[in-house]
């Protein structure tokens, strides 16, 4: 038999579930969780393009190659050198962010310095750039290829099914959902006369 207490929990749900503050919390959590995911969708698929300042030859010759190789390595990153007359000149440049980074040449390789903190992006593309160029130089010593060298060793991935930013997005209405879902229950909860936990609500 059909309680009185369900005829109540029944007026109470249809209450907070049209309560208008409700609603209006529940959508506006809703709208910022989509705006997150499409803000972090577009942000993830922008190029960012990076100034490097040299001063000696072989940094020079080096940054140029970064540049050559960096849309390869990753097709979000671009890089443009430019050559200062001194070291002053250089980290003028890097200090005013005329520059976003100066690569100098060290006795085991090459630094990058920056203001602050260098992207992680450009390390990654420099870092990569450099090892290669350097691997083909000492390659060509040795009287053989970095080809040959490298043969077999490409990884490349791959998925079966979907592609990544279609399962993040999936994910994120999947969240918002959740959420939606638990407000609900929230909701239902109140009009029970309880909240979770068994605790009391009034």
């Amino acid at each position: 038999m059909t309680g009185p207490w369900r005829i109540v929990a029944g007026r109470e749900i249809r209450v907070r579930v049209t309560d208008r503050a409700f609603l209006l919390s529940t959508l506006a959590m809703t709208v910022l969780l989509i705006a997150f995911l499409l803000i972090q969708s577009l942000l993830s698929g922008r190029t960012s393009t990076y100034d490097v300042v040299t001063v000696a030859p072989p940094a020079t010759e080096m940054a140029k190659t970064v540049a050559d190789l960096a849309p390869s390595l990753d097709d979000k990153v671009r890089v443009n050198v430019r050559t200062a007359s001194g070291d002053a000149e250089a980290e003028r440049e890097v200090e005013k962010g005329d520059a976003d980074a100066w690569l100098v040449p060290v006795a085991d390789g090459f630094r990058l310095v920056a203001r602050e903190e260098v992207a992680s992006s450009l390390e990654a593309v420099t870092r990569d750039a450099v090892r290669y160029e350097v691997l083909r130089r000492n390659a060509a010593s040795a009287g053989t290829s970095l080809e040959s060298l490298s043969a077999g060793t490409t990884v490349t991935t791959g998925v079966l099914h979907g592609d990544v930013k279609e399962r993040q997005l999936g994910m994120g209405l999947a969240f918002v959902f959740v959420v939606t879902a638990a407000s609900v229950a929230q909701a239902e909860a109140w009009a029970g006369g309880r909240c979770f936990g068994g605790r009391a609500c009034y």
